[in-house]
C-alpha cells in the first residue's frame, strides 16, 4: 500500500474534458513506465467539417513525462507541441476540400512512442 500511496502522490494527472483542455500525467523523476503514452483526439469530432485554422487537440496520459505530441493529416506531420495542453493550429487551406484523416502520437521521456488507436476524419470544405 505504501508504494501505491509514492505512486499515487508522485504521478499529477490533469484532465479538464468540460472545457475540451487536456493535459498529461507526469510521474517522479526516474520512474520507469513499461506501456507507451494513451494518445486521443479530443477535437475536433470524427465527421466534422473544418476550414481554415482547426484546432486540433489531443489527449495524453503517461506515468511518465511527455517530451512532444506530433500531428498528422493523412500522414503528413502538421504540428507539433512540447507543453500540456497540447494543441496544434492546422491551416487547413493547405489540403485539397475532401475527407482527411489526422492522427497523433506522444514520446515519453523515456522514449516510447503512443498512437492514437483510430484515426479521426474529418471533411475539408474551405471556400
Amino acid at each position: 500500500m505504501k508504494k501505491l500511496n509514492s505512486l499515487f502522490l508522485a504521478t499529477t494527472l490533469v484532465i479538464v474534458g468540460v472545457l475540451g483542455v487536456t493535459g498529461v500525467a507526469k510521474a517522479a523523476p526516474g520512474a520507469a513506465s513499461s506501456s507507451p503514452p494513451s494518445v486521443h483526439i479530443t477535437e475536433p469530432w470524427g465527421l466534422d467539417e473544418v476550414a481554415f485554422d482547426v484546432f486540433v487537440r489531443v489527449d495524453v496520459v503517461s506515468r511518465v513525462g511527455i517530451n512532444r505530441v506530433d500531428v498528422f493529416v493523412d500522414g503528413e506531420r502538421v504540428g507539433t507541441d512540447t507543453t500540456a495542453p497540447y494543441t496544434i493550429i492546422w491551416d487547413s487551406t493547405t489540403s485539397p476540400n475532401r475527407f482527411a484523416w489526422i492522427t497523433a502520437t506522444a514520446t515519453d521521456s523515456n522514449g516510447q512512442v503512443g498512437r492514437t488507436a483510430s484515426a479521426t476524419g474529418v471533411v475539408v470544405g474551405n471556400p
